[in-house]
């Protein structure tokens, strides 16, 4: 059929690109982008998830709650929301996360040690979280509301995304070891 590109590679078409090479043959970029495992890939999609609704507060959206005072009750302690600009740092900082967790930067030293980063501090807030602690990690008080949330749902929340981070980086690291 005329017209129509072959996406299958055969011996009588042109290979495909390869990548662009650096020293010794790796690629130029840092090297292969890891492929997430299970605990890995659920840890960014619910870092991504989340990264998603901070930005969407940070657009003024009052989503799942009635209003946006309940909202700040909910997610922050307070009686107002954090404003636009820190609803947006943390969405982008969560983001980053899930990119990192997901694989992005290779699977360098730098990238390993990001990837701990992000474990340990997941695993710092849901310790926080469920002792009711997370006052030591913001500038506010946050109201009895909110920590009867952090200890039931966010803690515990953040308590098993940075384990299965966690998890993900051993696994990789115990795996790159063995080649």
């Amino acid at each position: 059929m005329q017209g129509l590109v072959s996406l299958h590679h055969t011996s009588d078409s042109p290979a495909p690109c390869p990548a662009p090479a650096g020293p010794r043959g790796a690629p130029a970029y840092g090297g292969a982008v890891p492929r997430p495992d299970a605990p890995g890939l659920l840890s960014c999609c619910a870092l991504a998830a989340v990264a998603a609704l901070h930005a969407l507060w940070g657009t003024g959206s009052a989503w799942p709650a009635a209003d946006r005072d309940r909202l700040a009750e909910a997610v922050a302690g307070t009686r107002d929301m954090p404003p636009p600009a820190a609803c947006f740092v943390v969405a982008a900082a969560l983001t980053t996360g899930a990119a990192l967790v997901g694989g992005a930067g290779g699977d360098g030293r730098l990238a390993r040690l990001a990837r701990a980063g992000v474990a340990g501090g997941l695993l710092a807030r849901g310790v926080a979280g469920v002792t009711g602690r997370t006052a030591l990690l913001v500038p506010w008080t946050p109201s009895a509301g909110f920590q009867a949330l952090d200890r039931r749902r966010y803690g515990p929340f953040c308590l098993a995304v940075g384990a299965a981070a966690a998890t993900s980086l051993a696994r990789s690291s115990r795996t790159r070891g063995a080649a």
